[in-house]
């Protein structure tokens, strides 16, 4: 394959450690070490912050970006590509940050890959952003990137054979669950303090059965905007001896090693990486029914369980049921390491980079390219297009250009050629 210039922008790298921050790092590392020139992008935080929080490999550049929309910003950053020769741009996002990124590519000839990072019904259309914003810019894409397959059908069909569907990788552990029968046994929570992660549900079902099983604890990892109401609930419940707030997570692997069952109860996700680095450290794994990328990647009843209901007690129901057989556990987690070696960085990154390949043939001939050709995009042409027509068209006649105008015009030349 050749050698690309690839720019991969991700605009919160500044603002924390989440699963689309991590899976741009570490797409833009794998992409080096296979011989290609990576730049990674992001915007300066509002405190003025330039670092990423995740640690960027040898090899790749980084610049953070403002974003305040101005022309002379957007024109200045097009510029940079164009000297860099940036073969292909590939965006992350779940926002209208999709249109900063697609303003600087316009005009520069370099392909765009829209990577929608969310569940593009829920999230996306109608938390993140909408739908006629997102239309707008999966139409100037060049490819639609999809981390689920059931993400595709929300493409219109005039748009969908650009849809490429590549889900996020998962590391490979070498530990086992069978080391893990002496460890003091515990669920795990791994991920931000936000609404859409809910991790109240899962305090409030550890406290539906945590009598019934006094060998088991709750270990909390994370940080966000719900950590003081979260504190302030354990230590009014009593529940401090049981559940352990751990704070930001620096060696996830250690997080696994030392637990047996892994629950994420978000309400919906783009495609969690915790939930296959779970997977891939051989726990089980239990979410919610409702959560599309949960019911997605997890296989009820052969690695993992899906509470068939939002709530503390049907959440509490599926851990219980994992609690207390130990060789279920073991069972569950066997598989789910199984199933996690579908999604190893060298699978999913061979994906990428072919991709990447692909899209690069586009360059100088791409859909905004050739957008900017048409004519009815620009409101003057439009106006001088509807004069003419209200000038010139018989109304009456079919619409000028269509079939049957054309046929009309040939039956009118034939009728005056006979006379």
């Amino acid at each position: 394959m050749a050698k690309l210039k690839i720019a991969i922008a991700c605009s919160s790298l500044t603002l924390g450690k989440g699963g689309s921050e991590r899976a741009a790092v570490n797409l833009a590392e794998a992409m080096t070490l296979r011989g290609h020139s990576v730049l990674l992008l992001s915007c300066i935080g509002p405190d003025g912050n330039t670092t990423p929080a995740y640690p960027i490999a040898k090899g790749v550049r980084h610049i953070s970006v403002t974003r305040t929309g101005w022309y002379e910003e957007i024109s200045s950053i097009r510029k940079f590509l164009e000297d860099e020769d940036i073969d292909v741009f590939l965006a992350f996002g779940s926002s209208s940050i999709f249109l900063f990124w697609a303003s600087i590519c316009m005009g520069s000839g370099i392909p765009f890959i829209c990577s929608e990072r969310s569940d593009p019904v829920t999230g996306i259309e109608n938390l993140f952003w909408n739908r006629a914003g997102r239309l707008a810019v999966l139409f100037g894409s060049d490819c639609i990137h999809e981390l689920l397959s059931c993400y595709q059908y929300s493409v219109p069909d005039i748009i969908s054979k650009k849809v490429a569907v590549i889900p996020n990788s998962a590391p490979a552990y070498s530990f086992s669950q069978d080391a893990k029968r002496d460890h003091k046994k515990s669920i795990l929570y791994l991920a931000r303090f936000c609404e859409l992660k809910r991790p109240f549900l899962l305090l409030k079902a550890f406290s539906c059965i945590m009598d019934k099983y006094p060998d088991w604890n709750l270990v909390i990892w994370g940080h966000g905007e719900l950590e003081d109401a979260m504190r302030n609930y354990i230590h009014a419940a009593g529940m401090q001896n049981r559940i352990n707030l751990m704070g930001i997570c620096d060696n996830p692997a250690l997080a696994y090693a030392s637990a047996q069952i892994y629950c994420l109860p978000s309400s919906h996700e783009g495609f969690p990486n915790t939930v296959l680095e779970a997977m891939s450290a051989g726990l089980p794994v239990v979410g919610f029914k409702s959560c599309v990328a949960m019911a997605s990647i997890v296989d009820e009843c052969k690695f993992g369980l899906l509470a068939q209901e939002d709530t503390p007690e049907s959440l509490a129901s599926a851990l219980e049921r994992l609690m207390k057989d130990d060789e279920l556990r073991l069972r569950f987690g066997l598989a789910a390491k199984e199933a996690a070696s579908k999604y190893s960085h060298e699978n999913i990154f061979d994906k990428w980079e072919l991709l990447f390949n692909n899209l690069a043939k586009c360059k100088g001939n791409t859909v905004m390219d050739k957008l900017a050709e048409e004519s009815f995009l620009f409101r003057a042409r439009l106006s001088l297009s509807a004069r003419k027509e209200w000038i010139f068209r018989e109304f009456g006649a079919p619409f000028p250009g269509s079939f049957a105008w054309l046929k009309y015009k040939f039956l009118n030349l034939l009728r005056n050629f006979q006379k």
